[in-house]
C-alpha cells in the first residue's frame, strides 16, 4: 500500500537529498565525522545517515543523554550530544545547521569555530537578502573564515551557505540546476493546510 505524501513532505525529502549531493559536491566522505544543530523537532537527515559510516553523525541535544545514547551507536542513528561536550568531542568535519537568524550570527560564528576542523565545512542557511549575507560575511571573516552561497530556488525563503577557514571564491559554490522543478514543488508546499508555519529548517536537515 502506498504512502501519502503531502507536498510539504516531498519538499523536504527533496531538500534532505540535494543537501546530501552538496556535501557530497563539498568533499564529504563516509568516514568523516558530522555534527548536526539542527533543532527540534527537525529529523536527522536519512540520506546521510545511510551515506555516513555508522558514529560518525552525531546531533546536538539539549537534554540529558543517557549513557547508551552518548557511546557511538553501531547502527545507522544519530549520537546525542551536549553542547557542553561538543569541544572534547570534536573537532568536526561538517557541521550542519538549519536556518540562522541575523540576531543569532554572531553567537552562532564563535560556537562554530570552536569545534570546526581546520578542513571542516559549516553548512546552514541565512534568510534571503543582502543584509543576512553581508552580516554572516563579516562575522565569518572576523574569525579567519570565508563563505560561499549555493544557488537554490527563492521560493525555500533562505539562501544555503558553506564557511570554511579557506579562501572563497566569490561565486556560487554549487548550483544545483533544479529550478524548474524545485520551484513549482516549493511553491505548492505553501498551499497545504500548515501553510503558516514557519519552515522548520529552511529547506535544511
Amino acid at each position: 500500500m502506498s504512502t501519502i505524501t503531502s507536498p510539504r513532505q516531498s519538499a523536504d525529502q527533496l531538500a534532505e537529498a540535494l543537501q546530501l549531493v552538496m556535501l557530497l559536491r563539498i568533499g564529504l566522505r563516509e568516514d568523516h565525522r558530522v555534527l548536526d544543530r539542527t533543532p527540534a523537532p527537525a529529523q536527522a537527515n536519512p540520506f546521510g545517515l545511510a551515506y555516513l559510516r555508522p558514529g560518525h553523525y552525531y546531533r546536538l541535544t539539549d537534554g540529558p543523554v543517557p549513557a547508551a545514547r552518548r557511546r557511538p551507536a553501531k547502527a545507522r542513528q544519530p549520537v546525542a550530544i551536549q553542547a557542553g561536550d561538543l569541544n572534547s568531542a570534536g573537532p568536526w568535519d561538517f557541521v550542519l545547521d538549519g536556518l540562522v537568524e541575523p540576531s543569532q550570527l554572531a553567537t552562532a560564528v564563535s560556537q562554530i569555530v570552536d569545534v570546526l576542523g581546520p578542513q571542516g565545512a559549516w553548512v546552514g542557511a541565512v534568510p534571503r537578502g543582502e543584509p543576512a549575507r553581508h552580516r554572516l560575511s563579516g562575522s565569518l571573516g572576523q574569525h579567519g573564515m570565508s563563505v560561499r552561497f549555493v544557488a537554490v530556488p527563492p521560493t525555500l525563503g533562505c539562501r544555503w551557505f558553506v564557511a570554511t577557514r579557506q579562501p572563497a571564491s566569490g561565486r556560487p559554490l554549487i548550483d544545483l540546476g533544479l529550478a524548474s522543478w524545485m520551484d513549482v514543488l516549493a511553491e505548492s508546499s505553501q498551499q497545504t493546510s500548515d501553510e503558516t508555519r514557519p519552515p522548520t529548517h529552511c529547506g535544511m536537515i
